[in-house]
Formats: C-alpha cells, structure tokens, sequence
C-alpha cells in the first residue's frame, strides 16, 4: 500500500495510507477534533472532508468556529434550505442565495 506524508500546521508529518481522507486525519489526530471539524484546506484550497489526499500535501483543518468553517456551515446551511423549500414548494425558482455577514439568504421566484 502505497503512502503520504501530510504536514500539519504546526509542521508535523503524519504517513498515512494513499486515499486516506480530511476526516480520516482528523480521526486520527482526536474524537474531538474528528466530531467539530467541518472543512479542510489542501495545499491552500479549499475540499470537503470526504476528498481522498492522492499525493503529499499541508493540511489545514477548520471548525465551526474559524471563519473557513463558518462560511462553509452558512454556505452549506443555505442549499440545505433551497433543498427543502424546492421539496415543499416544487414549483419554486431558486434565484439567488448568498451568505452573508450575518447569515444567510436565498431568493425564490414562485408563481
């Protein structure tokens, strides 16, 4: 089985199996990093916790309560409404849905 080596922000290197996910590491690092983690930056871009690391990378992990996580909790929190107002009123055209300093938004065309 081929390896990685993901360096860390406090220039730490795990070795970790090719594939091997965000969360994975963040498992592996602590349950309760593992259970707050909610976004993760590789090599500076922004990927979802479930990506498989294919090669040697930095990995940044970012809680609810860093900016990062707070956008993607707002960001993800925004769709998971459109999802359910498309649900509950099929008919409705998703405009426009931002986040934004405070929050969130999303505008509807409906008939």
């Amino acid at each position: 089985m081929s390896e990685i080596n993901i360096t860390l922000p406090d220039n730490s290197v795990k070795t970790m199996p090719i594939s091997t996910t965000s969360q994975q590491v963040a498992d592996s690092i602590g349950s309760r990093l593992a259970h707050a983690v909610v976004v993760a930056k590789i090599d500076g871009n922004l990927i979802d916790l479930n990506s498989p690391l294919d090669k040697d990378c930095s990995l940044q992990l970012f809680t609810g309560d860093t900016p990062e996580g707070h956008d993607t909790l707002l960001h993800s929190t925004a769709h998971l409404m459109a999802q359910a107002v498309k649900e509950l009123f099929p008919s409705a055209k998703v405009t426009i849905g931002p986040t934004i300093e405070n929050g969130f938004f999303y505008d509807f065309d409906v008939d």
